[in-house]
């Protein structure tokens, strides 16, 4: 676990950068994780030798090696971790004068080095281990220790129910505060009291297994786990929001009418009116994890802090994975200001910043500056969601495996979406005024209407039994919702009729926002995929479905906002709507 996982590796990464606080956590915690199961092999041993004939020769130094062996073991993946984690560097390639890419370079350049120090350093801290526990355990009075250690506490049931509750309630408090504990204690602190509480446990259960003769750890383990297999239930239930007893009651509108209704608007009207035709944005926000959400939410804010009317004119956001959540983390930074559609003056200019600059008025400094949409978003940005991903992985989901019971705050991407919220929170702490409900604790429906000058958010997830699209969308693309396209929207379907008389009515299913950009990027071993239990013949013909990320069939957003901008361009010179022009989706690529 130290070394295969790519999150692991960004870890280094980010120790490497930092070169402090977290740097030292690391450094203590994986040294932390080498004593723990150096001490649980060598309680082991001192409790098997008694048991067998005495060992001579090789046979000696092997059982004395053993545990100093397995105890090396974190160490030595930590440092090839630390080696696979360096970035690679670039050979023969020419660098262009005043690259952008110069600055990202050098950042590279110092991780690598870094990276190798900290591998040295690794190194070092394996050779004093090493040292130290081959001088610990061969001295008799360690033995004996050990020895006094597995009759006064580990074989005792007393201790190991006070163990099972150590655990119980180190989970609890990663439940009850899935962002600040595990924040608190750091990615590799997680790890390492995971391994503890581990080795603790399995210490209790192997010292029974010698003492009665009877293999404790497969029969209870294993039986529990085939238990919870065959018959447990799914914790990995998409979340609905607070006192929800089931689907909305308001019906979907579809894309054209709502699209019809938010050009009539009456400043819209009016823009359209004064340019000609109304101009029309709709963003396609590409997946590629953290990365790509990061660059969605700054690109959408930056947009808006040089362009103030740029809201006025996006319609919509069609987002997959991480792009769904940069889109997400950008729409609380938007609807902070709570700013109506007339707050642009007709004789304002459209990017008051960008026209300074061309006129010879302003500096191109003022440009680079982070306004203040992009202020929140940073603020956001700044949260580390792998720590709770983590500890929900270990401590909740875990135990999980174990348990018949279906617990759904035990669900790790539960861990993640309320980090979400709560740093969507910061952004409100920031502000005296405006509007101060949190936009990811409510119902995904509610973030947008065509009057309240916000993007609507399309958000791309896939169905994992059909490999169909499946969108989360406050209206319908497609209003039939027919079973055989590629395209279906996450709702409870009520079809009536047949043929050309059919009738279909759609209702929203009343989920999170914040439940619904982890949606789109479920993507396994981080995130498991999202049980939803709907009426919903164009996904599945079955009473759930199983989602997960979007990026499995289409990862730019391009497909969804192609079918929209399909749709909504049939209204194109009807009497009911001014001129428009969709200007095109822009594809925002991120590496």
């Amino acid at each position: 676990m130290l070394y295969l996982p790519d999150q692991i590796q960004e870890l280094y990464r980010i120790a490497a950068d930092d070169i402090g606080w977290v740097t030292l956590k690391e450094c203590v915690a994986v040294g932390v994780i080498a004593l723990t199961i150096w001490a649980v092999a060598f309680q082991l041993t001192a409790a098997t030798l008694p048991h067998i004939p005495p060992a001579k020769g090789r046979l000696a130094f092997y059982i004395e090696a053993a545990p100093v062996v397995l105890g090396a073991l974190p160490i030595v993946a930590a440092t090839a971790g630390q080696l696979a984690s360096r970035p690679a560097e670039k050979i023969g390639e020419v660098e262009e004068v005043g690259s952008i890419f110069r600055i990202q370079d050098q950042a590279l350049a110092f991780e690598r080095s870094m990276l190798l120090i900290l591998a040295l350093a690794m190194l070092i801290l394996l050779a004093s281990f090493v040292v130290f526990a081959w001088q610990i355990g061969s001295k008799h009075r360690s033995a004996a220790l050990a020895n006094r250690t597995n009759i006064a506490y580990f074989i005792p049931y007393r201790f190991l129910a006070l163990t099972i509750g150590g655990i119980a309630l180190l989970t609890i408090g990663f439940v009850l505060f899935p962002d600040r504990l595990a924040q608190f204690v750091g990615s590799f602190g997680v790890i390492a009291r995971f391994a503890m509480c581990v080795a603790g446990l399995t210490t209790h259960f192997a010292l029974l297994t010698i003492r009665f003769n009877f293999p404790f750890i497969p029969v209870v383990f294993g039986g529990l786990f085939l238990v919870a297999s065959l018959f447990g239930g799914d914790d990995h239930e998409l979340r609905s929001v607070a006192g929800a007893t089931g689907p909305s009651e308001e019906m979907h509108i579809s894309a054209v009418e709502a699209f019809r209704d938010w050009l009539r608007q009456k400043p819209r009207l009016a823009e359209a009116e004064r340019l000609g035709e109304y101009p029309v944005f709709i963003v396609a926000a590409q997946g590629s994890g953290i990365y790509a959400a990061n660059n969605a939410a700054r690109f959408l804010a930056r947009m808006q802090d040089l362009c103030p009317a740029f809201r006025q004119h996006l319609f919509a956001i069609s987002g997959v994975s991480g792009g769904s959540v940069g889109s997400v983390i950008f729409a609380p930074a938007l609807h902070a200001d709570d700013a109506p559609l007339d707050t642009i003056g007709p004789d304002a200019k459209t990017c008051p910043k960008i026209a300074d600059f061309l006129a010879g008025v302003g500096r191109a400094e003022d440009i680079d500056a982070p306004g203040e949409v992009e202020q929140r978003v940073a603020s956001v940005l700044e949260t580390d969601f792998l720590l709770p991903l983590v500890a929900g992985l270990l401590f909740t989901d875990f135990t999980q495996l174990f348990s018949r019971l279906a617990i759904p705050s035990f669900d790790r991407a539960r861990f993640l979406e309320y980090t979400l919220e709560n740093a969507a929170d910061r952004i409100l702490n920031q502000k005296e005024a405006g509007d101060q409900s949190n936009l990811l604790k409510a119902d995904f429906q509610s973030h947008w209407t065509p009057s309240n000058n916000m993007p609507a958010l399309l958000l791309n997830a896939t169905d994992a039994g059909s490999g169909k699209r499946v969108v989360v969308s406050p209206f319908d693309i497609d209003p039939l919702h027919a079973k055989d396209k590629d395209l279906c929207i996450l709702s409870m379907l009520d079809r009536a009729g047949t043929g050309a008389n059919q009738t279909v009515k759609s209702h929203s299913l009343r989920i999170p926002l914040s439940a619904a950009a982890f949606t789109s990027a479920r993507f396994p071993w981080v995130t498991p995929a999202a049980t939803v239990s709907l009426r919903n013949d164009c996904i599945t013909a079955n009473p759930q479905a199983r989602l997960v990320d979007g990026g499995y069939i289409e990862n730019s957003g391009i497909e969804t906002a192609l079918d929209l901008i399909e749709r909504l361009n049939s209204i194109k010179g009807t009497s009911d709507a001014p001129k428009f022009r969709i200007r095109g989706a822009m594809r925002k690529r991120f590496r």
